[in-house]
C-alpha cells in the first residue's frame, strides 16, 4: 500500500484515524456517540440554588492520546508496531511523554474545573459549591468498564450521601497530526460536567465542551522537534483549551429554556 498515501492525502482516511483514536482515548470510560446535553429546567435550577452543598468531583485525567504518522503506517499494513516506523514518524509521542513527565505542561481539568467554579459562582451565584481538590480514580465494575449510571450513582450515595454531585470528566483529550504536514499535530479537547441528583437519582443538567485545534492556529504544535518557545506556545495552548472549555461550560449552565 502507497505510504505516501497516508503521509499526505487522504482527508477521508485522517477522519477515520481521528475517530479511531478518539474513540480509543475514551473506551475504558465513556462510549463515542456521548449522550447529549442535558438543560436545566427552572424547577431544578432553584433546587441546586437551595441545596446545602453541592459537591464537585473529577476524576484522574488520562493522559493526552498522541496520534502519530507511525500510527496510520500500522493502520495501513506497512508495520506492525509503531515503532518500527522510520525515525521521527513517531517522535511527537516521545517528545510529549519526556518533557510531561519532567511536569513542563500544565493539566487541563483542573484548569477547566476551575475558571468553571469561578464562572458559576459569579453567574449563577451559587456559594454551596464543595470542591474536592483532589481526583478521584475512576469507578469500573469488575471487568475495568465503567457501569451504568444506576451502579455509578449508588457508588457516589455511598460516598458524597443523598445531596448534589457536579462530575467533571476530559472523555477525549488528543493530540492529532495533520495529515496535510505530518510534523504539526492538531488539539483537541471533550469536557463534560453533570449535575446529578442523588436523592432520585437524575442528572439534572449535562454540559459538553469541545476544543478542536484544526480551525485554530494557537492549538497547533510541531510536537516532534520540539523547542523552548514551541514548548511555551503548548502551555499556553493547554491553557487556552481548558479555559475555553470551562467558559463554555459556564454559557451552558446559565442558558434558560426556551
Amino acid at each position: 500500500m502507497n505510504t505516501a498515501f497516508y503521509l499526505t492525502g487522504s482527508a477521508t482516511i485522517s477522519r477515520h484515524l481521528r475517530t479511531i483514536a478518539l474513540c480509543l482515548a475514551a473506551f475504558m470510560f465513556t462510549s463515542c456517540s456521548l449522550s447529549q446535553r442535558v438543560k436545566l429546567n427552572e424547577a431544578d435550577r432553584q433546587t441546586a440554588q437551595a441545596a446545602r452543598r453541592i459537591t464537585l468531583i473529577h476524576y484522574y485525567p488520562p493522559s493526552p492520546l498522541i496520534t502519530t504518522p507511525a500510527d496510520a503506517l500500522v493502520a495501513s499494513g506497512k508495520y506492525r508496531w509503531s515503532e518500527n516506523a522510520p525515525p521521527g514518524y513517531s517522535a511527537g509521542r516521545a517528545v510529549w511523554k519526556a518533557r510531561n513527565a519532567r511536569g513542563e505542561f500544565p493539566n487541563v481539568m483542573p484548569i477547566m474545573k476551575t475558571r468553571f467554579v469561578k464562572g458559576l459562582k459569579r453567574e449563577a451565584r451559587l456559594t454551596n459549591l464543595h470542591v474536592l481538590r483532589d481526583p478521584i480514580a475512576h469507578i469500573t465494575d469488575a471487568n475495568g468498564y465503567k457501569p451504568p449510571d444506576q451502579q455509578l450513582f449508588n457508588e457516589f450515595r455511598k460516598r458524597y450521601g443523598n445531596g448534589l454531585v457536579m462530575e467533571f470528566q476530559t472523555p477525549q483529550w488528543q493530540m492529532h497530526y495533520k495529515a496535510s504536514n505530518w510534523k504539526v499535530y492538531n488539539m483537541m479537547l471533550l469536557g463534560s460536567v453533570r449535575l446529578i441528583d442523588l436523592k432520585g437519582p437524575r442528572v439534572l443538567w449535562q454540559g459538553i465542551c469541545g476544543v478542536n485545534g484544526a480551525s485554530d492556529k494557537a492549538l497547533q504544535f510541531r510536537l516532534g522537534d520540539m523547542n523552548a518557545q514551541e514548548a511555551a506556545k503548548m502551555t499556553n495552548g493547554i491553557i487556552k483549551a481548558a479555559t475555553q472549555c470551562g467558559d463554555d461550560l459556564v454559557h451552558q449552565y446559565m442558558a434558560r429554556e426556551g
